[in-house]
């Protein structure tokens, strides 16, 4: 018997006879799954990804394979099937991908995260009005400095009839003193002193220099520097009518008028009709930085001048006082990160 067969494409056509002849598969089978990385180690409570590739007898990369994967013992890491090993406990773990009834292993080593060391607690020192709130936050960090998330607080006053604390952290001030407010999780402790004054109320009315409407627009305060920074603000009504309440000190209370003004035309040049000039991320390039910084530096002989940079190359700091810093969110495609540390500067005449 003659048989003839032709070659499809790069399928082929395999054609065989004798008994119980047809078509015989000819896909490759897999030899081996190679799992990386092969070894691994993570501490209780975090994650590593694993992959898992299968090959065939030659060493050639197997596609569209699905792995089923596992862990053991469960009581130290856990496995997703998309590869993701959780830590859960100290201890040594193998995970593996089988394919095709052939399996790669992974040797995980899980260990203990850094014992913590130290609790900070911001703002440090802190001010708070007698009858008026703060928020005191508190971070467990390890011995690298670095803060442990998920933890709980215990605080507590060292004199309740000056301060409360809540479970929270949330300082209520009673009367006029000085307080420890200590914030403790799993036996280690952080404090702050806390002073409780009368508060000063400060009044005013915002009128927009176009004559439009101040909504949206809020009245902070400001106090203390670093890690005694604290902000106090209020929301400004459809009038422009605000009044804040905040710990001040010994300050008189005043009623004020402040006038924003929020130009669409360029300002370089002009002569100085305001009372404080707040300026943000003006050094980002050169050309910029010399057009707007001299100006700036007589506007600072008639006006308060302040400037928020994040740390660029072109600031100058010659006649820049840092008073203020914050972390300030981003985008990573603005700036390749999450958040920027922002100084706020004054700059002198």
């Amino acid at each position: 018997m003659t048989m003839r067969g032709i070659l499809l494409g790069a399928a082929g056509l395999v054609m065989a006879c004798g008994e119980g002849g047809g078509t015989t598969d000819t896909k490759p089978a897999v030899a081996r799954v190679e799992v990386a990385p092969p070894t691994q180690s993570i501490t209780v409570g975090s994650t590593a990804t694993l992959t898992a590739t299968a090959r065939d007898a030659a060493g050639a990369v197997l596609t569209g394979k699905t792995a089923v994967w596992t862990a053991s013992p469960a009581s130290v890491a856990t496995v997703t099937q998309s590869g993701v090993v959780s830590g859960v406990a100290p201890g040594s773990a193998i995970v593996s991908a089988a394919i095709d009834g052939v399996s790669g292993n992974a040797a995980i080593t899980v260990t203990a995260p850094l014992p913590s060391s130290s609790v900070s607690v911001t703002p440090t020192p802190m001010l708070v009005a007698i009858g008026g709130t703060a928020t005191l936050t508190a971070v467990v960090r390890d011995r690298n400095g670095t803060g442990i998330p998920g933890q709980t607080f215990s605080y507590a006053s060292s004199d309740e009839t000056i301060a409360t604390i809540s479970t929270t952290g949330v300082v209520t001030g009673i009367r006029a003193g000085v307080v420890t407010l200590t914030a403790t999780s799993q036996e280690i402790a952080g404090s702050t002193l806390a002073t409780v004054v009368s508060p000063t109320t400060l009044a005013g009315r915002v009128v927009p220099a176009d004559g439009g409407s101040p909504t949206g627009l809020r009245f902070s305060v400001l106090t203390g520097t670093g890690a005694g920074s604290e902000m106090f603000s209020t929301a400004i009504d459809a009038t422009g009518a605000f009044s804040l309440s905040a710990p001040l000190g010994p300050l008189p209370t005043d009623s004020v008028d402040v006038v924003v003004d929020v130009p669409t035309e360029d300002v370089v040049g002009a002569d100085c009709r305001w009372d404080l000039i707040l300026c943000g991320d003006v050094c980002y390039e050169a050309p910029m930085t010399a057009h707007i910084l001299p100006w700036l530096r007589r506007m600072a002989r008639r006006a308060e001048v302040w400037v928020a940079d994040p740390g660029r190359a072109y600031l100058p700091r010659e006649g820049l006082t840092a008073f203020a810093t914050y972390r300030v969110p981003t985008s990573l495609e603005l700036e390749d990160r999450t958040e920027r540390l922002v100084t706020l500067y004054r700059l002198g005449g």
